[in-house]
């Protein structure tokens, strides 16, 4: 009767240790799912600030006339966002040559 009742108790031991692996297993592809869902929103992010990138260029080209423009007639809030801002101070280049924005279309109209 004891080896009845010890194979029993090893039985259920075994049924135990498949259930609890049952469950790791489980848990391991939840695990797998939730790196493929977060791989996917960053693949997301990522083609997010592509778009707003490649809208910020397009935008900085087509106002940077129209700013030096404001520059050069003396804007007092553009050249304090353009030199004290550190989104912009490295973008900004001392005018030392004092160009009006005629001449800078004058120049560009001349490469044209």
């Amino acid at each position: 009767m004891a080896g009845v009742q010890d194979k029993e108790s090893a039985d259920n031991a075994v049924k135990t240790l498949q259930d609890i692996q049952k469950d790791i297993r489980h848990f391991l592809q939840l695990q797998d799912k939730l790196n493929d869902a977060e791989k996917e929103k960053e693949d997301a992010l990522i083609e997010k600030m592509k778009k707003r990138m490649e809208m910020l260029d397009n935008r900085c080209r087509q106002e940077g006339k129209r700013l030096f423009e404001a520059r050069y007639y003396g804007s007092a809030a553009l050249k304090d966002i353009l030199e004290n801002s550190d989104e912009f101070s490295d973008l900004v280049e001392p005018d030392e040559d004092g160009a009006h924005p005629g001449a800078l279309r004058e120049n560009e109209e001349a490469g044209q």
